[in-house]
């Protein structure tokens, strides 16, 4: 009853405009918001459409649209911040990037928000996640991803536990979100806990879908390797890492490595190498699981229709397994022009 009376002395407050109804509104909906009054959120927002009706309803869509087309705005301009590793100012831009959110509603046990940040996260949720008897409501924007940039630049910060708890934001939008998994392993190790910059690794390592991935998580545990003076795991981590990019940063870590005293590792004896990871429970290079998931999608009959998206697949596979089948396959590809 209660609940009631407030509803209807905030409908008595409407002007008439429905501009000013929106914001007055929106603004009651995040004080309850912020009391944890989700129903109330609910009640009150559907105060619009009630006043309005279908203009209402136009109206919230377009506001909508506006928002989405500020917030990409907004987020190019973390990227450029980003590349000018202007990390502070990128890291604000952001965070006022995220405070433009709609208000958040609750989700019912069997259903998962979910926002992707490239098309190989959406197929392999396909193939499979939608398994689970979960419904999968797909957000139209990459919050994943913004999450990410907002962990990326506090990594830069070096404010390495507030970076680990945002990603895990990324990854409750994005469960299969690698590059999040990777830097929180990489905050981990930053921090000195060795067990959980493990885990993230490995969890990185087994969704790898790409070399740039595989190169860094290979990096990264090779850094840990040379500075625990283990000498053939960093230079097979290290080997493994450069056969995917070659960077000075990777160069330079070799280098160092070789310095080091101690028996080395031939890097064309692939037996020795996959040896020395399997003692240390050590995926060897990409996952069995993500080669047959691309191989899969690159046979889906929506995808063999376009011979633009197969090839984007088909080149993520060929990027990790450099299979001179999967090349051929490439090559045969004709080229069509995006629509």
């Amino acid at each position: 009853m209660e609940d009631k009376k407030i509803l209807e002395a905030l409908e008595e407050k409407l002007t008439g405009n429905i501009e000013e109804d929106f914001q007055f509104l929106i603004k009651e909906a995040n004080h309850f918001k912020s009391l944890g009054l989700i129903e109330m959120v609910n009640q009150t927002l559907r105060l619009l459409e009630k006043r309005y009706g279908d203009e209402a309803k136009q109206f919230l869509l377009n506001k909508a649209k506006e928002s989405f087309q500020k917030r990409k705005e907004m987020f190019q301009e973390v990227i450029d911040l980003e590349k000018k590793k202007e990390y502070a100012k990128a890291q604000e831009q952001i965070v006022k990037l995220i405070d433009t959110f709609p208000i958040n509603r609750p989700i019912k046990d069997n259903q998962q928000f979910v926002s992707f940040n490239n098309l190989f996260e959406h197929m392999y949720y396909d193939i499979h996640l939608n398994k689970e008897r979960k419904v999968l409501l797909r957000l139209e924007e990459p919050y994943a991803s913004y999450y990410f940039h907002l962990g990326y630049n506090l990594f830069y910060l070096e404010d390495y536990e507030e970076t680990i708890k945002v990603l895990d934001t990324a990854i409750q939008y994005d469960g299969v979100f690698t590059d999040a998994y990777i830097l929180q392993g990489e905050s981990y190790l930053k921090l000195g806990n060795i067990d959980k910059f493990f885990v993230k690794i490995e969890k990185g390592l087994e969704l790898s879908y790409n070399r740039f991935q595989i190169a860094n998580c290979y990096y990264l545990l090779s850094k840990y390797f040379y500075d625990v003076n283990d000498k053939k795991a960093a230079l097979v981590c290290a080997y493994l890492s450069n056969s995917y990019i070659v960077s000075d940063q990777i160069q330079a870590l070799l280098k160092q490595i070789n310095e080091m005293p101690g028996e080395a590792v031939n890097p064309t004896d692939v037996e020795e190498m996959k040896s020395v990871l399997e003692n240390k429970k050590i995926q060897f290079g990409p996952n069995i699981k993500i080669l047959s998931t691309l191989k899969k999608i690159s046979t889906e009959p929506k995808i063999q229709e376009n011979p633009n998206l197969k090839r984007y697949f088909l080149t993520l596979l060929y990027d990790i397994s450099r299979d001179p089948k999967v090349k051929e396959e490439i090559d045969a590809l004709p080229i069509e022009k995006n629509k």
